[in-house]
């Protein structure tokens, strides 16, 4: 697929140039050869491109521009950076992540700012090279069109790339230039921020650019990665997996040199907690019992009391450094709740927010349990405020659960929008409460959630046993919104009891002992 679309965006290239007259001429020539049986796959591209042209149609993908040596030596220069891009920001932003759309700024700063006078040059000189070869490539691939069908057909297959020897000189180019570049531009970058926070008229154009504050703070991310990612590299080249087959930490012990670095540089603390982060998997909560063992390791058993900037009594062992990687596990399990909870109102929110919720409620459930042995008072509240806030949504699912039921079933047909909407809302319904009533503890809602449960478990019952007294001697006309009814009450009951217990519903014999179960 991904060859075939590159033929057609080659083809779309060549013949992009060509007149209606020409393109008219090309296409009854093609025709022809088909007519006579030597249909082929490039033939088939060929017409397709030509017709999309003359029609004034858009192809689907547009042709690519030449290759500029700009891509290359970009990849290279901010390769450090690469674990540290985001494509979607974290709602609770943690330094040391980047906004991948950040990247086209900083290119822009590097260009402007840090690029020695020689490097534009030598890119420059590496420009009009590759614009002169793929003009020499055209020109060649136009000429092969003017010929026969099977000389068509050789310059659609054969079409030239650009140059592997223009691929390697760049490449070559790219890697010489990386390293020195990076040393230069950490070296001006940071001269640069000094006078960025200045903010004097001379580098107003600069902050503007970078729209304030935050593109600044995103700036000297950048520029703090390209400085410590030699030692970053080397440190998490030696590290071991951290978390078996079955999510426990392992091999805490041989991260003797990851502990060492922070120490020494406790200002790298950021950034190694993103590469950890990625090294467990992406949990919160693993990343924050990870850091724990860490700091018990590194500090045995020596604990340190201290408050914090609101006052509030910290026995915690996670001092500086390790309490910035804690903070970003926080940071991050924040994100997460703010994520799921995206879902809850988005299109097939009946799906993506119970399963989004559960491993929500999962992270909870962990950092408590490891908040609670570090008796550290501000992580605590912060837990705290998320498991109230996750409490207040869930109270106002569950209480509107039984008459989003009710609307539902009651649809006089299946095109009865309001019922469709209430009917998707208790399924998300019933999914939540599935979820979440095993882990009642956790969100601190015990009593509520078997008190649903109970309402829930004889609204069931009552409605089934409607069902079995209206249906029988009912006219065939009047069973239409019946069975509509039916069908969604059985989804309600599969949701949430299971196919084997929503068996038994069927019958009343049963019921009654699911009260207990």
């Amino acid at each position: 697929m991904q060859r075939a679309l590159l033929k057609e965006q080659k083809m779309n290239a060549l013949l992009a140039d060509l007149s209606p007259k020409a393109l008219a001429m090309l296409e009854r020539s093609v025709q022809k050869t088909n007519f006579h049986g030597s249909s082929s796959q490039g033939a088939d591209i060929l017409l397709s491109v030509s017709r999309c042209l003359l029609n004034g149609r858009p192809m689907r993908a547009k042709a690519q521009q030449p290759p500029s040596s700009l891509t290359p030596l970009q990849k290279e220069i901010f390769a450090p950076l690469q674990p540290f891009l985001v494509v979607n920001p974290p709602f609770s932003k943690a330094r040391g992540l980047i906004d991948r759309r950040f990247i086209d700024v900083l290119w822009q700063i590097v260009e402007d700012h840090l690029l020695a006078p020689e490097l534009v040059a030598a890119l420059s000189t590496a420009q009009r090279k590759a614009e002169q070869q793929q003009r020499e490539r055209l020109s060649y691939d136009l000429k092969q069109l003017t010929g026969t069908l099977a000389a068509n057909e050789r310059a659609l297959s054969s079409t030239k790339a650009p140059s592997n020897n223009y691929q390697r000189e760049v490449e070559e180019l790219c890697r010489e230039v990386a390293p020195r570049l990076r040393r230069q531009i950490v070296e001006k970058g940071q001269l640069l921020l000094v006078e960025l926070k200045k903010a004097t008229p001379e580098t107003r154009a600069l902050r503007d650019l970078l729209e304030g504050t935050k593109g600044i703070a995103e700036l000297e991310d950048a520029i703090a990665i390209l400085n410590v990612a030699p030692k970053l590299r080397h440190v998490f080249a030696q590290l071991p997996p951290l978390v078996s087959r079955n999510h426990h930490l392992v091999n805490i012990e041989d991260c003797g040199p990851l502990t060492s670095l922070l120490k020494q540089q406790p200002d790298i603390a950021p950034f190694a907690a993103v590469l950890l982060h990625q090294r467990v998997g992406g949990q919160s909560a693993t990343l924050f019992k990870l850091v724990q063992s860490l700091a018990k390791n590194t500090l045995g058993t020596e604990q340190e009391t201290s408050k914090d900037a609101c006052g509030l009594q910290s026995t915690s062992p996670l001092t500086a450094p390790f309490a910035e990687i804690g903070e970003f596990a926080f940071a991050m399990f924040e994100s997460e709740l703010e994520g799921a909870l995206v879902w809850r109102n988005a299109a097939y929110a009946e799906i993506g927010f119970p399963q989004a919720l559960e491993g929500v409620l999962n992270s909870l459930e962990d950092l408590s349990a490891a908040v609670a042995i570090e008796k550290h008072d501000k992580w605590a509240l912060r837990l705290e405020k998320s498991r109230r806030a996750l409490a207040a949504i869930l109270r106002e699912e569950f209480d509107l659960l039984i008459s989003q039921m009710s609307v539902a079933m009651n649809a006089r047909s299946i095109d009865d929008v309001l019922a469709t909407a209430s009917y998707k809302s208790a399924l998300k319904s019933l999914r939540l409460l599935k979820l979440v009533r095993p882990l009642a503890h956790t969100v601190a809602m015990e009593a509520e959630l078997e008190k649903t449960h109970q309402n829930l478990l004889r609204t069931l019952w009552q409605t089934n046993e409607n069902y079995l007294q209206n249906s029988n001697g009912r006219p065939e006309q009047a069973r239409a919104p019946t069975e509509l009814k039916r069908e969604r009450f059985l989804s309600f009951c599969e949701n949430y009891l299971g196919t084997e217990k929503t068996e038994q519903m069927l019958t009343t014999t049963h019921i009654k002992h699911m009260f207990h179960n």
